[in-house]
Order: C-alpha cells, then sequence, then structure tokens
C-alpha cells in the first residue's frame, strides 16, 4: 500500500527517473500477493514446507538452466528478425519508455498498443526493469524473459504438483529430482523462448487458474471473494497476454459447462452444482465486462475479426496430420508416459475431474486453433501445461509401482536418461548413434544455434543501399521473404545499437490477404530482388511478392521500369539483386497491376486499391 501511494505521488510530480522502478515493483509486489494468497488459502505453502530443505537441488537447477540460455544466446551469430525480434525490439522500446517517460505518456502508449496493435505492449512490461540491469542485447532479453515468465512457472508448477501427488509415499528427494529434471528440462517450453517468444507469460496465469479450479474441486461457489477476484483478474490478464490465448480461455469456459452439465445428471446434490455454475458465470460475465468496458476495441477485433481468413496462409494439412505435429513436437515418449498419467489420473477419485478437465479442454483448444492456424513453436503453450501435469503423473505411478528400491532406482536413472537426452538432442546437433536412433521417439520442439554465414555480405548490401540513399529522399523496396533475405532482417541489422540499418527502406508487405497491395512499392526508387524468389509461405499466398519479383527478373511487365544494379551473395544460394527505377509508374501500368490482382483477389477490393500514395 505504502508502495502504491508513492508511486501515484511520483506519478503526478513526474519524476520520470522513478517511474519504471515504482511502476515495475508494485507490479510484482501485485502478483507476489496475489500468488501467496492463493498458494496460501489451499495449503499448498504450508504443504510444500515438507520439501523445502530440498531447493538447494531445484537453485542448483535454476541457475545452470541460466547458464545453458545464456550460452546458447551467446554463440548465435545471427539477424533476428520478424517473430523472433519483434517483442526484442518491443522489450527495448517500452523499458526506455519506461524509465524517461512521464507515467501519463506511458499508460497512454500501453492502453493505445492493447487496444489497437496485434502485438501489444502488455507482455513486456515485467521485461523493462530487468533490461535496464542486464543491457538491452538479444542476450539479455532472453535471460530477462527466462527469469521473470518462465521459473516463476516452474516454481509455482513444482508446488501445485507437490500437493496434487502428496498422497504417494515417494522420497522427497526423489520428488524434487524428478520434478526439476522433467518440467525445467522440458524443450516445448524452452525452445519458443530460444528462438525470442516471450509468450511464456500466460503459463502464470494459467498455472493460478488451474490451481483455484482444482483445490475448489469445481466447487467455486465456496470460494472467498477474494480468490473469486483474483480468478477474474487472472482470466482478463490472460486475454491480455496474447490474442490467441483467447482460445485457452474459450475452451476453459465451455469444459468448466460441460463438466457441470454432466455432473447435474449424475450428482446427487444438484444445488451444489448451480451454485458452482452460478460463480462461473459470474466469473465469466466479470471477466467479459471488464474488457468492455476498458477494452472494447480490443474485444471486438478478438471476437469478430476473421481471423480464419487472414491467417490461411498459415495453415496446412488436416487434423490427423496436425495431431501427429503435435505428439512430434512433445515426444512419442513424453505423450507415452503422459497417456499413462492421464489413465492414472481418471482412475484416482482424487484426480478424475481434474484430469477428464484437462483432456476435454485440450481437445477443444487443439480442433478450434487448427481450424484458424497451425500450431506453432509458441502456441503449444496452450497444452503444456496439460502434458507436463500427465507426464509427472506418469512418471510418479510407473515409479512407485515397483516397491523394490532397487528396481525403484533403476526406472528412476533410465527416466532421469530420456529426459535428459530429450532435452540435449532438442539443442544440440550429435553424431552419437545411439542418440540418433532415439530422435525419432523424442521431442521435436528442437532449436539449434542460428550461425548466418553471409554476415559480411549483407553488411556490403547494407551499405550499398545506404550509398545510394545517402543524403537524398529515395526510398527502397524488398521483394524478399524468406529467412535469408526479407526487409526485416535488413532493418535488424545493427540492433540494438541501431533500431534501423537501412533508414529509407519501406515496411514490405508479405503475406496477400493480411497486408495487401504495397503503394510504397510503386514510389520505391530502388527494389532489392531475391533469386530465386524467396517465399517464407506457400507462394499462392505471397503472390504480391511472387509476381512483382518475377516481372523485374524476366524483365517483362512492370520489369521495364527498372534496371539492374549490383548484385549480392548471400547463403543457401541466394542472390540479393538490386534495381533502380529509370522511369514512373503511370496510369497504364497501374492499371495493369491492379487489374491481375483484382483478379486474383476479388474478395478483398479495399486490400487492393492500387494508386500512387
Amino acid at each position: 500500500m505504502i508502495l502504491w501511494v508513492f508511486f501515484i505521488f511520483v506519478a503526478f510530480i513526474k519524476v520520470k527517473i522513478y517511474i519504471g522502478i515504482i511502476f515495475n515493483l508494485n507490479i510484482l509486489i501485485t502478483l507476489y500477493y496475489i500468488i501467496t494468497k492463493i498458494y496460501s488459502d489451499f495449503n499448498i505453502l504450508s504443504n510444500f514446507k515438507k520439501h523445502t530443505s530440498n531447493w538447494h537441488i531445484f537453485l542448483v537447477i535454476v541457475i545452470l538452466g541460466n547458464v545453458f540460455v545464456y550460452s546458447f544466446t551467446q554463440r548465435e551469430k545471427y539477424i533476428y528478425f520478424w517473430d523472433s525480434a519483434l517483442y526484442w525490439e518491443m522489450s527495448i522500446e517500452f523499458s526506455k519508455l519506461l524509465l524517461q517517460t512521464d507515467f501519463i505518456t506511458v499508460i497512454k502508449q500501453l492502453y493505445s498498443s492493447i487496444l489497437y496493435q496485434e502485438y501489444s505492449l502488455a507482455p513486456t512490461i515485467l521485461l523493462s526493469l530487468p533490461l535496464k540491469i542486464l543491457g538491452y542485447s538479444h542476450s539479455s532479453y532472453t535471460i530477462a524473459v527466462y527469469n521473470m515468465y518462465i521459473i516463476p512457472f516452474y516454481i509455482l508448477f513444482i508446488m501445485f504438483i507437490t500437493k496434487v501427488i502428496s498422497d504417494y509415499k515417494i522420497n522427497s528427494y526423489t520428488n524434487i529430482i524428478v520434478f526439476c529434471s522433467a518440467v525445467i528440462l522440458f524443450p516445448p517450453i524452452i525452445s519458443p523462448l530460444l528462438y525470442g517468444y516471450l509468450d511464456s507469460i500466460g503459463l502464470l496465469f494459467v498455472v493460478l487458474i488451474y490451481v483455484i479450479l482444482y483445490c475448489s474441486e469445481f466447487e467455486l461457489y465456496n470460494l472467498k471473494y477474494s480468490t473469486l477476484v483474483f480468478l477474474i483478474l487472472s482470466i482478463t490478464a490472460l486475454a491480455l497476454t496474447r490474442r490467441w490465448y483467447g482460445f485457452w480461455i474459450a475452451s476453459f469456459f465451455i469444459t468448466l459447462y460441460l463438466m457441470y452439465l454432466i455432473m447435474f445428471f449424475i450428482k446427487d446434490n444438484k444445488i451444489k452444482v448451480v451454485k458452482s455454475f452460478c460463480s462461473i458465470s459470474v466469473v465469466g460475465l466479470s471477466s467479459f465486462l471488464i474488457l468492455l468496458v476498458f477494452f472494447k476495441t480490443f474485444l471486438i477485433k478478438s471476437i469478430f475479426n476473421n481471423y480464419h481468413d487472414i491467417y490461411s496462409a498459415y495453415r496446412s494439412g488436416n487434423m490427423a496430420q496436425n495431431a501427429e505435429a503435435l505428439i512430434l513436437h512433445f515426444g512419442i515418449i513424453i505423450i507415452t508416459i503422459a497417456l499413462v498419467g492421464l489413465f492414472i489420473g481418471i482412475r484416482n477419485y482424487k484426480t478424475r475431474k481434474f484430469s477428464l478437465f484437462l483432456l476435454i479442454q485440450s481437445i477443444i483448444i487443439f480442433i478450434s486453433f487448427i481450424r484458424v492456424n497451425n500450431f506453432g513453436l509458441q502456441h503449444y503453450y496452450l497444452l503444456c501445461f496439460q502434458i507436463l501435469f500427465f507426464f509427472i503423473m506418469g512418471i510418479i505411478e510407473i515409479i512407485s509401482f515397483f516397491e523394490n528400491k532397487k528396481y525403484r532406482t533403476c526406472l528412476l536413472a533410465l527416466i532421469l536418461f530420456i529426459i535428459v537426452v530429450n532435452f540435449t538432442q532438442a539443442y544440440i546437433k550429435t553424431n552419437i548413434k545411439i542418440i540418433n536412433s532415439f530422435s525419432p521417439l523424442l521431442s521435436h520442439a528442437t532449436m539449434y544455434c542460428r550461425i548466418r554465414q553471409d554476415l559480411e555480405a549483407v553488411h556490403n548490401l547494407i551499405s550499398y543501399l545506404n550509398q545510394l540513399t545517402e543524403g537524398t529522399d529515395k526510398k527502397i523496396y524488398v521483394l524478399s521473404s524468406s529467412i535469408t533475405l526479407s526487409d526485416d532482417i535488413l532493418r535488424n541489422f545493427n540492433l540494438p545499437e541501431q533500431k534501423n540499418a537501412v533508414p529509407n527502406i519501406y515496411s514490405a508487405s508479405h503475406v496477400d490477404k493480411r497486408d495487401g497491395f504495397p503503394n510504397q512499392f510503386l514510389i520505391a526508387d530502388i527494389v532489392v530482388v531475391g533469386n530465386p524468389i524467396q517465399y517464407i509461405l506457400r507462394p499462392s499466398d505471397q503472390r504480391v511478392i511472387g509476381i512483382l519479383a518475377d516481372e523485374i527478373l524476366q524483365r517483362e511487365g512492370i520489369g521495364v521500369h527498372y534496371q539492374y544494379l549490383k548484385s549480392f551473395y548471400l547463403e543457401n544460394n541466394v542472390e540479393a539483386k538490386v534495381y533502380k527505377k529509370i522511369n514512373p509508374y503511370n496510369q497504364q501500368s497501374i492499371n495493369y497491376l491492379r487489374n491481375k490482382f483484382y483478379n486474383l483477389y476479388p474478395e478483398y477490393p479495399s486490400l487492393y486499391e492500387i494508386h500512387l500514395p
């Protein structure tokens, strides 16, 4: 309370140097209070005190985890771009804004980003202070995400799972070793982090929501008002972290209503079920009203935007193929053990309802999500808690099945070996035959150090483009969309020291149904074309890049407007060809392009209003 009063005082007198520190501390203290209150009310903290003597093991593993993350990112020689750089850039921007600007300006920009931007500043809030301390390098950003979001999730999950399996008579050292190893060495959680994603922030709210649900035994009407408020705040906060967590939230309520409907018909005490039904309805309605009143634009876009069509370029494969991809992502061995845990969870009366809930919700998430998009590295966070929960349950059941101490020890050693190998092969390429023979059964959530061999060539290309436009208002457009060459790669070459290595470059349109035709291309003086034509998605979803690049390379159609200047040879046998415009576009050329793209996308007239800016 004292900190909040001090924060408000500082905000009004606009003492900029303290804004970021007080703002971060207040959020951290509030989160800490909510978490400890929930865990104390459900006796999770008191139950866990029995195992605190073993936390030096967890501490060692966390330190080793930080060493691994830091060494991994330090070994990379890469140009981060698109999703691997976007939130890094935004975190730097918000950190500087928060520590250099008055409070009102900070709140306005944060609020505006939540309402109108697909990628809001909300998930970067807790990273601003750590980045100010650690620096703004990609390594610092990754370490900050790991320690602010992922490690707290590890702690909360391990404390929760300890309560769940408290009935199992297993040595506490065995518990902590298994938990730490199985959870912390879980590639589907670490790999998105190493790629550059900070979407793991959602896991913090997911675990809190699950804890409330499990510990209340689905009888939410018995909860304290403070806990219900925390549940409402957790669901609302989860919605604001990343839009696609909306799939988790929607499936949460759908599954819960289904569970209550089933319980209504099979339970004798129907009044309790009705009371719980009403309680969760109040929670859902309250979260909805908060979003409607304070974040109306965000809510409308989330509900009514046609993401099925917008992200069609990212969607491929049928349900069976996506299910196979999911199994391979987590690993066949992991999924097999998790299925054992699912069976045990349903068989055990204490965990039956919760296990069924996780199963049904996971199915709903999977089916609904693949209708809109394919699962990316970060999207599997929607299912990580569920898989981890059943994985741990499976491990504990397998170990406790054998009463002979010698058998248990051997089995524990084997499981730990599988966990370590599973983790190792996800990040280190090896020629060891025994590991390679098991690799099809292990997690495919791999992430190897990214090392570009053409950094000098990219630097030379950037220098040449800057020379062509230096001291002028000439603009550059890049007709290329791949991991080798794109406008974002050139722009981000000098991050974090320089935000834009090519100041005169335009932002390119990459996805036809999302971005439409780039009218700025028509007035660009310099055009960089990838040869062969560079696609990151299906060519049929990137026709703007494909058609324009092909005509320039072939000197046909619009190609007559350009003159070849010079080539730069990049990795993956990609030639970056630089052209300059020798005559401006006339109405005939514009009509030619308009007709071509109107015929291709007649259902998107607003995206293909081709004209000179």
